[in-house]
């Protein structure tokens, strides 16, 4: 079984590192950091790649997608939860802080599963979470 998880530096992104290194399967991890769960997962006896990806941008999470589902043929959990917070109230915020929360919290998990879901089909397995 393979995992793929969007983000990768944040506490919920520990919480499933956490979870694949018990049951003992690979984690894939792309985001904008090398900081976090892939290191922690390793740290603990399991397997883990990054790999460096903007969810916002279509063609970098086609490439982590299809890289991650040709090396190790296919792709059997998604865990798409990327996602950003300004800090700020919504009446605070400048239109383009709001379309950098919506392009990362919205489109990335369109993305992500716009790419997983065709290898996903074409196993005959997989989930997204």
């Amino acid at each position: 079984m393979d995992v793929v998880e969007s983000g990768a530096s944040r506490c919920v992104h520990q919480v499933a590192g956490a979870w694949t290194t018990q049951l003992g399967v690979p984690a894939y991890s792309r985001g904008t950091s090398r900081l976090g769960a892939p290191r922690e997962i390793r740290d603990a006896g399991g397997e883990a790649t990054y790999i460096q990806a903007d969810v916002r941008i279509a063609a970098q999470v086609q490439s982590f997608v299809d890289r991650v589902a040709s090396r190790y043929g296919g792709i059997d959990v998604a865990f798409n939860n990327a996602g950003i917070g300004s800090g700020k109230l919504p009446h605070e915020m400048s239109v383009k802080e709001w379309d950098d929360v919506q392009a990362t919290n919205a489109r990335g998990v369109f993305l992500a599963i716009k790419y997983e879901i065709p290898h996903m089909l074409r196993a005959q397995r997989g989930v997204a979470v």
